[in-house]
């Protein structure tokens, strides 16, 4: 499949995905079995469409970090534990999180690209999740 099959695929199974998510109330584990793959392919689209070639270095760890920011909500749901927001958002889905892991990719040239990766992908996390989720992003509102 061309480059642009794939991605106009990924972009069908994203809206599928969101328009099931949409239409009722569903239990927590099928919201999560929804959302997740949705996130990664939204990743996927954005990072294959913007990430200059010289970047691409980045693009596993984006990935990576676009699905497992949700780790976060693992506390909060099976022991009631965790800094959460007044909308139930864990205070780590926020952009002071993407801050935190741009300036530790400075701490040294080993890091740099698995942390900047990261940085990049808990940033298309909450582009794709602040279009659904009322609040401020700095406070994971």
């Amino acid at each position: 499949m061309t480059r642009g099959l794939t991605a106009v695929a990924a972009l069908a199974v994203v809206l599928t995905l969101d328009t099931v998510a949409a239409a009722r109330p569903w239990p927590l584990v099928v919201v999560g079995v929804l959302d997740e793959p949705a996130h990664l392919l939204t990743a996927w689209l954005l990072l294959t469409a913007l990430l200059p070639e010289r970047h691409r270095d980045l693009f596993p760890w984006a990935l990576l970090a676009a699905v497992l920011i949700d780790l976060d909500h693992v506390p909060l749901y099976l022991w009631g534990v965790g800094a959460v927001t007044e909308f139930g958002r864990p205070v780590t889905h926020s952009l002071s999180l993407v801050v935190v892991l741009l300036a530790l990719s400075w701490t040294g040239r080993r890091l740099r690209t698995p942390l900047g990766g990261l940085a990049l992908g808990v940033l298309v996390h909450l582009a794709r999740t602040s279009r659904r989720v009322r609040g401020c992003l700095f406070s994971g509102r």
